[in-house]
């Protein structure tokens, strides 16, 4: 399903140190998106700069404003309960 403002989410095991400041297990507030975000990446030993375009939200995480966040870092939080009620 896909995430909204408004939804909470939690970062997907292992994506925790992709995006420093946010605390593994911490439930976060979508406030604004999806939307594309641009990311640079500069060429590592040739000349070409990277850029990739992606689906990002902006979030809250203990009163503060994370912007930016890419959404395949994240899962919806009533995604995870409904697995764990069905087990």
């Amino acid at each position: 399903m896909a995430i909204k403002k408004g939804d909470l989410v939690l970062l997907k095991s292992g994506d925790e140190e992709l995006i420093p400041g946010l605390n593994p297990g911490s439930i976060l507030i979508v406030t604004k998106g999806p939307y594309e975000k641009q990311f640079h990446q500069p060429g590592f030993g040739i000349k070409y700069d990277f850029s990739s375009l992606v689906l990002a939200v902006d979030l809250i995480h203990d009163g503060d404003f994370v912007k930016g966040v890419p959404v395949k870092h994240l899962v919806r939080a009533q995604e995870i309960i409904v697995e764990e009620d069905n087990e």
